[in-house]
């Protein structure tokens, strides 16, 4: 049993280890109800692709990604509160509006 723990907690780290972001783009930052959004932004071609992470990673997750559509889409990956370099607020409700909430200001700031 204390084998299969260790397994587990080792292939958990490993999992989370946090990816770099590409670094051809600058990271944006906005604020949504008082939480800072991170976000990096391509800022090149018509068509927009949105990269949203899931749980335990970050935007950087996205990196190959990115570097492989970039030349020909407009490429935006976001940090989800409570990762990577966005806000993490303590008394928030972490659920799906809240995360939907959060994207708003992220899609339509990066639509200008």
């Amino acid at each position: 049993m204390k084998y299969l723990f260790f397994t587990i907690a080792f292939y958990w780290l490993v999992a989370c280890q946090t990816p770099q972001p590409s670094s051809d783009s600058k990271p944006v930052s906005i604020s949504n109800k008082g939480v800072n959004i991170v976000y990096d932004d391509t800022k090149t071609g018509d068509t927009a692709l949105v990269f949203v992470h899931g749980w335990c990673i970050n935007r950087g997750y996205w990196k190959d990604q990115v570097d492989f559509f970039k030349n020909r889409y407009r490429v935006v990956s976001v940090d989800l509160p409570g990762f990577g370099d966005s806000d993490k607020p303590i008394a928030a409700a972490y659920d799906a509006s809240f995360f939907a909430d959060a994207m708003i200001p992220a899609t339509t700031s990066s639509a200008q």
